[in-house]
């Protein structure tokens, strides 16, 4: 991915359009798993399935990506992050 498409990828990810791409995934999801989203099928539908890179390349994108994701979830009141454990 590049820098310009980054930058584009994470101006979209705003407080509504989040909460919407949330709500689709987990409806998607059997009714017993609808409680919670992983972070890696966020990614994929905000970035539209694009490859992040390779390498270190990937990870600064994956971070930028789900620091925007968090960030905007604080604005969400019925929804929060939740970091998971290496």
């Amino acid at each position: 991915m590049n820098a310009e498409r980054l930058e584009r990828v994470l101006a979209a990810i705003t407080p509504d359009r989040l909460r919407e791409t949330i709500l689709g995934i987990a409806e998607g999801q059997a009714p017993d798993n609808r409680t919670g989203v992983g972070i890696g099928a966020i990614i994929e539908t905000v970035t539209g399935g694009e490859d992040l890179g390779n390498g270190a390349e990937r990870w600064r994108a994956y971070e930028r990506i789900r620091g925007a994701i968090a960030a905007a979830l604080s604005e969400i009141p019925d929804m929060r992050y939740v970091a998971s454990s290496p």
